[in-house]
């Protein structure tokens, strides 16, 4: 895109203005030697949008290669100049547009005292606004700025000398969108994207480039077809808020204006806590004060609230059905559940139980008396001679029921091999 801003409004009676790529408007010598009316200063937003991709510009498109380098600019006074169609490009722009590199030209605006330095990016991705902020005052009302295009001989785009300011009713202009094409720096001669390094002999003048010019089948951007070159980016210039107080009358005085207020928000305690919530309701600028006119108020409100009464009490399934008796006869017991479906909350009434017991009566169980196996045979003797011990085992078969004959012992045990061990006999009377 390629905008010159002069002294005149050169926007709608709202401020708001859309450029287009293809226009240029000379700044009157008269018009640069003007201080601007615009009162105290303004703080901007500046956002850069890529447009670039495959199917806008699909010639020779480089492939994970393309985007543009950071954006460089500033406001300043109209004779500081960055860059102009129809002149020799400078040293530090040459520098930029060729290799990119940054340190030269934001040498060269420091030292003509550039008021607002813009710096954004680099610009790797296509439709993604990248953004900075930046101040313009009364003695800095123009903005300039630059961005290399990547890769390229020595293209870039970027605005020459935008006027913040509409002289018409002396406000500071808001909601600027320029459409941005691609202007070559007249020092290389490469045609194509990712054309090698062929330095300008003699060095040529700024120009954009048009479907047409430079006039060559293998220039990136030839087309006999078409009657302009789409926008390779965007620039948005958005007002963020003035300072400062007119020291002059320099035009009608204007009052601040604000739309209705929105509707109260929700409570932000949403439940009856100990604590009270907070809700709001809010309102826009609509007409920024001028000329002394009255400031704005509070766009935004709060007061307190409190949120409904969010008890809740428990909330439990119905219950299952009763489960068997525990006893097939006689008396047992049976029992019933059920679930938690809610939790309570905030006080609210406690869980019942979950389980549930009841007593039941089986058919009489029949009287039966213990019943015990056969006797096993007897173990062998504990010793051969004086008198040892065995014993003999049975197993329970059946336990008795209430009424029913006890168990008999279901172990004995007796002496056996009680004859005295002769040949202990005789060692002791041959040891005697």
């Amino acid at each position: 895109m390629i905008v010159r801003g002069g002294g005149g409004g050169g926007g709608d009676g709202d401020g708001n203005d859309a450029c287009d790529f293809r226009v240029r408007r000379e700044a009157t010598p008269t018009e640069r030697s003007r201080v601007s009316c615009c009162c105290g200063g303004a703080v901007y937003k500046a956002t850069f949008i890529s447009k670039w991709n495959k199917t806008t510009h699909p010639k020779d498109y480089p492939e994970n290669l393309a985007h543009f380098s950071t954006v460089i600019g500033g406001t300043h006074a109209d004779k500081h100049v960055i860059w102009e169609l129809g002149s020799k490009a400078s040293p530090a722009v040459k520098r930029f547009t060729e290799w990119g590199d940054t340190r030269s030209l934001l040498n060269k605006l420091s030292r003509k005292k550039y008021l607002g330095i813009i710096k954004i990016g680099p610009i790797m991705k296509p439709n993604k606004p990248f953004t900075d902020r930046f101040r313009a005052d009364k003695h800095h009302r123009y903005l300039s700025m630059v961005s290399k295009i990547k890769p390229s001989p020595d293209w870039f785009v970027g605005v020459d000398r935008f006027d913040l300011c509409n002289d018409s009713d002396c406000s500071w202009k808001n909601n600027i969108t320029i459409q941005l094409g691609p202007i070559d720096a007249g020092t290389d001669g490469g045609l194509k994207f990712k054309a090698p390094n062929i330095p300008s002999q003699p060095t040529q003048l700024i120009y954009e480039i048009k479907p047409n010019v430079p006039d060559h089948p293998a220039a990136s951007f030839y087309n006999r077809e078409q009657q302009h070159i789409p926008p390779m980016a965007e620039f948005r210039i958005e007002l963020v808020h003035t300072k400062g107080r007119c020291s002059r009358n320099t035009g009608p005085k204007i009052d601040c204006g604000v739309s209705s207020w929105s509707p109260w928000s929700s409570c932000s305690d949403a439940c009856l806590n100990s604590r009270r919530g907070k809700k709001t309701r809010k309102r826009i600028v609509t007409t920024l004060p001028r000329n002394g006119g009255r400031k704005c108020p509070k766009t935004t409100r709060t007061k307190s609230c409190r949120g409904k009464n969010c008890t809740r009490d428990c909330v439990v399934s119905k219950w299952s059905d009763w489960s068997r008796c525990s006893k097939s006869c006689g008396r047992g017991r049976r029992t019933r559940v059920r679930e938690i479906v809610r939790n309570p909350r905030q006080g609210g009434k406690r869980c019942p139980p979950l389980k549930e017991r009841l007593r039941c009566r089986m058919k009489r169980c029949p009287v039966l008396d213990c019943k015990v196996s056969e006797w096993s045979e007897w173990h062998a003797c504990s010793k051969t001679c004086g008198r040892g011990r065995r014993h003999r085992s049975r197993t329970l078969v059946q336990g008795p029921t209430k009424g029913g004959l006890k168990c008999p012992n279901l172990k004995e045990r007796q002496f056996c091999n009680t004859f005295e061990c002769r040949g202990r006999s005789k060692l002791s009377s041959i040891s005697g």
